[in-house]
């Protein structure tokens, strides 16, 4: 029963920790970004030059972080947009979708300056910078027996918040 002078929170269930602020987590990839970098030679295609300029922002209510991307494979486009929020269990995903048409889903392990993004035929790995100025991006792919890199890449924020 509430009464006078008392305040209210959310109860959490037994056994559940509440979870971590999404926006807190999630916050050292918003921005402006560049990248650059290497695809390599898989199952995807040949290997290739990575340049992208990204942008990062928040979905109104700080829930959830839209990142979207428009990359340069040498001269072949790839867009996307990820989006990155936190489930009902308090666990981080990422949602992709691309202009090739795919769409998957990532598990999203974080812990300070190191993210792991996890599915079924690709992982990542974004390394970030103590200052905040760059990501160190490594990305690898399935054969169904082993994992093999598919690409390297590093964002360096855009100064001034701007391209």
């Amino acid at each position: 029963m509430h009464t006078a002078g008392q305040t209210r929170s959310k109860a959490v269930p037994r056994g559940r920790a509440k979870p971590a602020d999404p926006a807190e987590a999630l916050k050292p990839l918003e921005g402006m970004w560049y990248g650059a970098g290497a695809v390599y030679p898989s199952a995807y295609g040949p290997g290739r030059e990575w340049r992208s300029h990204e942008h990062t922002e928040w979905l109104w209510g700080k829930r959830f972080l839209l990142h979207h991307w428009r990359a340069h494979l040498d001269d072949a486009p790839f867009e996307g947009l990820t989006v990155y929020g936190q489930d009902e269990h308090g666990g981080y995903f990422a949602q992709q979708y691309d202009n090739q048409g795919t769409a998957v889903r990532y598990q999203v392990d974080i812990a300070a300056g190191h993210w792991r993004l996890k599915g079924e035929a690709q992982r990542a790995e974004y390394a970030f910078a103590p200052d905040g100025r760059t990501i160190d991006i490594t990305w690898e792919w399935r054969d169904g027996r082993s994992w093999k890199p598919l690409c390297e890449r590093r964002a360096t924020r855009a100064q001034n918040g701007g391209f």
